[in-house]
C-alpha cells in the first residue's frame, strides 16, 4: 500500500481519514477532482476520483486486500456511482491513469 500512497501523492491526490469502517486496517483514502466539462449538480464542480484501499484481517489469519477507484456525482437528478473495484494495489498503481480516463469518459457520457 505504501507504493500506492506514494504514487497518489506524486499525482496530486489529497488524503483523508477513512471514517466508518473500523475493521479496515487502511485508515485513509485519496481524492482529487477529475478534469471534466460536466459538473456534479450538488456542488457545481467536477466530481472527484477517489481511491479507496482496504485491508481486512480475518480471525483465521487470512488477509483481504483490494482497492476501489470511483467517481460519484449527481446529474439530471440522478446519483451516479461509477467504479473499478477488486484491484490489487499494484494493479491500481499500474492502471490508475487508464481507469481515471475511463471513469471520466463514463461520467461525461451519462
Amino acid at each position: 500500500m505504501e507504493k500506492l500512497k506514494q504514487v497518489l501523492k506524486e499525482k496530486g491526490f489529497s488524503f483523508y481519514r477513512n471514517h466508518g469502517d473500523d475493521d479496515n486496517l487502511i485508515q485513509w483514502y485519496a481524492a482529487k477532482r477529475i478534469q471534466s466539462n460536466r459538473d456534479c449538480e450538488l456542488n457545481q464542480h467536477a466530481p472527484s476520483i477517489c481511491v479507496m484501499p482496504t485491508h481486512y484481517k480475518f480471525a483465521d489469519g487470512r488477509d483481504y486486500i483490494n482497492t476501489r477507484i470511483e467517481v460519484i456525482g449527481k446529474f439530471k437528478g440522478v446519483w451516479w456511482h461509477l467504479s473499478a473495484y477488486s484491484l490489487l494495489p499494484d494493479e491500481a498503481v499500474q492502471r490508475l491513469d487508464e481507469i481515471t480516463e475511463t471513469l471520466t469518459r463514463l461520467w461525461e457520457s451519462v
